[in-house]
Formats: structure tokens, sequence, C-alpha cells
């Protein structure tokens, strides 16, 4: 109740991307209204180009944003050519949260180091210095209930050592 009715958070497949699934969720879209629009970029991608190919109207978007998987570049010019709105990517855990994010410079992710600890190991758990490649292990400060600590979530990622020009 609290995702949908107050947060207005309305989930759709991913994995149906037929085109009357796409048809489905282009109405949706247009009945809810959405100012923002998150999910999978390449499922995005494939919403996107069905809007663009049928030469259907949008209602005004604000922002879009991707997670799930590395975001092509053809995705998100796709994506801001369609919806007419900046994309930022995202990178989480389905069990830990939005542990990063892009700014509007758009130079890499930004650790959200209030909801998380995030290091790069190697494969015995050793973490790695700052620029060298390895395991992402996440510490979620959030979950009071199950914490999951120094978790692997499976990923490979590295730590820039330059600071974002936003900054």
């Amino acid at each position: 109740l609290y995702d949908r009715v107050i947060m207005r958070n309305h989930k759709y497949s991913s994995a149906d991307v037929t085109d009357q699934a796409m048809q489905r969720n282009y109405e949706a879209l247009m009945a809810l209204r959405p100012k923002a629009v998150r999910g999978y970029g390449s499922s995005l991608y494939i919403l996107a180009r069905f809007i663009e190919n049928r030469e259907l109207p949008l209602c005004p978007i604000k922002v879009v944003l991707t997670t799930g998987e590395v975001l092509m570049p053809e995705y998100r010019r796709k994506l801001e050519q369609v919806f007419q709105a900046p994309v930022y990517d995202e990178y989480g855990a389905s069990d830990g949260g939005i542990l990063s994010h892009e700014c509007p410079q758009r130079e890499g992710l930004h650790i959200a180091e209030d909801l998380c600890i995030i290091e790069i190991t190697d494969k015995q758990g050793n973490p790695l210095p700052v620029g060298t490649t390895g395991l992402v292990c996440t510490t979620d400060l959030n979950n009071y209930v199950f914490p999951f600590l120094r978790y692997h979530v499976g990923d490979m990622a590295y730590i820039k050592q330059t600071s974002c020009s936003y900054l």
C-alpha cells in the first residue's frame, strides 16, 4: 500500500518486452504521469524505442533513473532523446538498497556513505588500494533487523582516485 499509493511506485515486469507489454507500460505511464521513471536501462530502452517507433506522445518526465545493469551509452542517448529528461544511473543491491548514484556531472558514481560502506577487495576479502579493480564488498548501515556485514555482491568495480568536479 505504501509503495503503490503514497510513493506512487508502480512496478512492471522487465522480462516481458513484447509489444503488448510495452503498450500496457506506455498506457500506465500516461495514466500515472510520473515525474520520474526508474528501471533497468535495457528495458527502458526497449520502451523508449517502442514509443519512438510509434511516434506516441509523452507526458513530461523530469528524470530517468537506471539501475540493475551497466548503462550502455546508446541506451542513455535514446532515453534522454525520447523522454526529454536527464538520465542518472544508480548502483545497488536488491538486499542492500541503492549504494551509489550519478550526479549531474556524470563522472562516476557517488557512494551513499550515510547508507553503506563499500570496499573493493580481493577474493579473500582483503581491501585493495583505491583505483584497483576487485570485488564489491558492502556493509548496509540501514538494515537493523538483518544487517549484511562485508557482503560480497558478486560484482567487480574500482573506486576512482579523483574527486568529482561537482563537489
